[in-house]
C-alpha cells in the first residue's frame, strides 16, 4: 500500500506543475501581473484552465493505477521466490536423507 501512496503523491506533485505553469504562461502572454483579481479574470476568460486544473487528479490516478500494477507484480515475484525457496529446502532435505 505504501508504494501506491508514494507514486500517487508523485503523480499529484508532477500534475500540479501543469496548471501552475499554464496559469503563469497565461499571465505572461496576457501581460498581466500575477494578482488575485487577474487570476480571477484569466479563469473567467479562459475556460480551458478549469479543465487543466484537473490534471493533478488525473495524473495522480494514472500513477495510482500503475502503482497497483507494479505492487501486484512485486507480490507475484515474492510469492514465486518463496515457493522456489520452499521447493529448494524440500529438495535439499530429500538429498540429505538419501
Amino acid at each position: 500500500m505504501e508504494t501506491e501512496k508514494k507514486l500517487t503523491r508523485i503523480g499529484i506533485l508532477l500534475g500540479s506543475f501543469v496548471p501552475l505553469a499554464s496559469t503563469f504562461m497565461d499571465f505572461y502572454w496576457s501581460d498581466l501581473t500575477p494578482t488575485l483579481s487577474n487570476l480571477i479574470l484569466i479563469y473567467q476568460r479562459d475556460h480551458l484552465l478549469w479543465i487543466i486544473l484537473t490534471t493533478p487528479v488525473a495524473i495522480g490516478g494514472v500513477f495510482f493505477f500503475f502503482a497497483k500494477k507494479v505492487k501486484k507484480h512485486e507480490d507475484e515475484l515474492i510469492a514465486d521466490r518463496n515457493q522456489n525457496a520452499e521447493e529448494l529446502n524440500t529438495l535439499e532435505k530429500f538429498i540429505f536423507d538419501i
